[in-house]
């Protein structure tokens, strides 16, 4: 007698583009998902390997996340080191904003929720405070991480939907939420 298919072992599938797509796109709501959460955002992906692929799309998020915040806080810094972070604000017309929404929006068919300019902002405002108070480099990323996690909301259920592609509209109108 065959085994029923609830009891088979996960298959590896191979990931493909909306995957990767997708994952970015989440990051707009989400930058720490955990492995249950993977698990709901990407209800195809069973095997662990599969959903350790899309947690390294997420790492690999963060550090470019990291790396556009830290580069725009040292020019700000640069700038202005005693400036009060109070005054730094990110604004969906500045470069900084509109390279992390092309990043994580490749199609560019939606627009961030309004938290994710509040991370930007945020993120930018702990790196500057930590540059003025010379803290090291890992410290400066463990503070930006704990910002980022209370500001964590849960993806739209359009985009955790299996077919979340029908709601992406490349450079049109934006998906109805």
């Amino acid at each position: 007698m065959a085994p029923s298919n609830n009891h088979l072992p996960p298959q590896v599938i191979k990931l493909t583009m909306q995957h990767f797509i997708k994952a970015k796109m989440i990051f707009f709501y989400t930058q720490f998902p955990s492995t249950r959460s993977i698990q709901q955002y990407f209800p195809d992906v069973e095997h662990p390997s599969d959903i350790e692929q899309i947690a390294k799309i997420f790492e690999a998020s963060r550090i470019f996340f990291y790396a556009r915040i830290e580069q725009t806080a040292r020019t700000i810094f640069g700038l202005s080191p005693r400036a009060h972070y109070s005054v730094i604000t990110i604004p969906t017309h500045f470069n900084l904003y509109k390279t992390l929404h092309y990043y994580f929006d490749p199609l560019r068919s939606t627009e961030p929720s309004e938290e994710f300019q509040l991370k930007v902002t945020q993120s930018t405002r702990e790196y500057f405070i930590a540059l003025q108070n010379g803290v090291d480099a890992s410290e400066i990323e463990s503070r930006v991480t704990r910002a980022l996690k209370q500001i964590e909301e849960d993806p739209p259920e359009w985009l955790q939907s299996r077919d979340f592609m029908e709601f992406v509209h490349p450079e049109g109108d934006p998906p109805s939420r």
